[in-house]
């Protein structure tokens, strides 16, 4: 017997019906313990959520996901990432940011923003050639270097 000859694995015979609970975290009211976590989708246009994740989000909470966590979204510091289809919370992103969690609350969701940031390791140079992208690390902790 090959390995694409190997017969099914027999259904398991878990019982899910915990997921299906309501959950209450502190002030907030899950109608289940579905969690979508964050997974990058590169929808973003100068790091605000273009229509496509607006809709993706919204999607999955209709489908049955309780709670949304967003992609890493850099914070507002030039340092946080240089890449544009990456989301960005800044002044500049608010408006579509509110566009796409007020979609997954429409829809019946919650959603998290999840915030992030590169890190110590700076890609853009050091502070004399390119002063706007010297690295700040979310510990203080410098990146050797």
């Amino acid at each position: 017997m090959t390995e694409l000859d190997e017969p099914a694995a027999p259904a398991a015979d878990y019982d899910i019906t915990p997921l299906h609970q309501p959950l209450r975290i502190r002030g907030l009211q899950l109608r289940n313990r579905f969690v979508m976590p964050g997974m990058q989708r590169y929808w973003c246009v100068d790091g605000a959520p273009d229509h496509r994740l607006r809709e993706y989000y919204r999607r999955r909470v209709q489908g049955g996901a309780a709670l949304i966590v967003s992609e890493s979204c850099a914070i507002d510091h030039p340092s946080a990432t240089k890449n544009p289809t990456f989301a960005r919370i800044s002044a500049g992103t608010r408006e579509a940011w509110r566009a796409c969690v007020a979609g997954v609350h429409e829809a019946g969701g919650a959603m998290f923003l999840q915030l992030w940031h590169q890190g110590a390791v700076n890609y853009g140079g050091d502070a004399e050639s390119n002063p706007d992208f010297v690295a700040l690390s979310p510990s203080g902790i410098a990146h050797p270097g």
